[in-house]
């Protein structure tokens, strides 16, 4: 299945149910993002909306669906240590301003 020009939400009606112990992984599927570029895409529960879902996409085919949510899993709690520590710290408007300042050297 080609997703070029398909919803995410079709994708998740096209894709099969997965039965198992976890029920907060829903569905799966191997599709194309665009020709030639194959993704594995994770449809899991939402932790705190339970009738909703997310959608997770890799391009490591070779990962298991729970491989995909594992990696995925580490990943945003990075992401979410360094808005953390940009708030507590308060480097967020320094940041910001550090581009522009490179920007004016340039």
């Amino acid at each position: 299945m080609t997703t070029s020009g398909t919803s995410l939400k079709e994708l998740y009606l096209a894709s099969p149910r997965l039965e198992g112990k976890n029920s907060d992984i829903l569905r799966s599927i191997r599709t194309e993002l665009v020709p030639g570029i194959p993704v594995l895409v994770v449809f899991i529960r939402h932790r705190t909306k339970k009738n909703e879902w997310l959608a997770i996409l890799s391009t490591d085919l070779s990962l298991t669906v729970e491989e995909v949510i594992r990696i995925y899993s580490m990943r945003w709690d990075i992401e979410v240590f360094f808005k953390c520590a940009k708030s507590l710290l308060r480097l967020q408007k320094e940041f910001q301003g550090l581009n522009n300042l490179t920007a004016q050297q340039a």
